[in-house]
């Protein structure tokens, strides 16, 4: 399989304490790999240099092929679901939404447009200027098999599931 992420001699500071030393390797297409340590090792250190969220690092990082240091185009083509995401809580549906199509290259104008237009398939579009916690606990209180029945007016739901994937995320 194709190789899509390559660490390569990554050694990282912060201060004088050495966080990352030498870490070296390889993930190809299809695999799953585990990064594993103790607290304080580095695995999200290693995560955030790979995202580009650190760019002040020593190696290279490789992904599909390109070395992505002092990059961003590199972002359209991955993906970072965090364990907890906290620090989104407390900003609004609005906030969150800007910042995400900041990172893929969207407008706020743009993003927050489409947001909204999802949204309003869901019945919860006026939780936009609420906060991200809100919007979820909104979005859980409301019965999916009743948006997809009442709202819609579909009981297929893979026509609907269809529908709103050509409409939204093309």
């Amino acid at each position: 399989m194709a190789e899509v992420l390559k660490l390569e001699h990554v050694n990282k500071k912060f201060g004088n304490k050495e966080v990352l030393k030498d870490i070296n390797f390889t993930v190809n297409g299809g695999e799953i790999i585990g990064y594993i340590g103790s607290n304080g090792a580095g695995k999200s250190t290693t995560i955030k240099i790979i995202l580009g969220l650190i760019d002040d690092y020593d190696g290279d990082v490789y992904i599909f092929g390109e070395k992505v240091k002092g990059k961003t185009d590199y972002k359209r083509k991955i993906g970072y679901v965090p364990e907890i995401s906290d620090m989104y809580d407390n900003l609004t549906a609005h906030e969150y939404i800007s910042f995400i199509g900041m990172l893929y290259g969207i407008g706020s104008l743009e993003a927050v447009s489409k947001a909204k237009e999802m949204m309003s398939v869901f019945g919860i579009e006026d939780a936009i200027d609420g906060t991200v916690e809100e919007v979820m606990q909104k979005q859980s209180d409301t019965s999916l098999e009743s948006i997809f029945n009442d709202v819609t007016g579909f009981h297929d739901h893979q026509q609907l599931a269809d529908r709103f994937v050509s409409a939204y995320m093309s």
